[in-house]
């Protein structure tokens, strides 16, 4: 389990999963929903695509284009986000703090 907090527990990547889980992405419609840096975008993105959760396709257009979406093991991680939010709706008081969005 450490190593799957690890993944998800880095900064911008459960705004990335959420984002992806909505629908295929590009690069810069990633960046600018989340207000993510393009070089953190670039490396979270890049652990996301070696984890097999995300997954990088060309797009052939000139000039050519990125567009990212979850794969099947991305997908699954919906399921456990739901039940988070499942739990925070049922066990957080409203009013309490925010830390972020997800």
């Amino acid at each position: 389990m450490g190593s799957t907090l690890d993944l998800l527990n880095a900064k911008w990547t459960l705004h990335i999963v959420h984002s992806l889980l909505a629908k295929p992405m590009r690069f810069n419609e990633l960046a600018r929903e989340n207000g993510i840096n393009p070089r953190t975008l670039c490396q979270r993105l890049r652990e996301l695509e070696d984890a097999g959760i995300v997954e990088r396709n060309v797009i052939s257009e000139v000039p050519p284009n990125v567009e990212y979406c979850m794969t099947a093991k991305g997908q699954a991680l919906e399921k456990i986000l739901d039940s988070l939010a499942g739990w925070g709706r049922a066990w957080m008081p409203e009013d309490a703090p925010h830390l972020g969005r997800v």
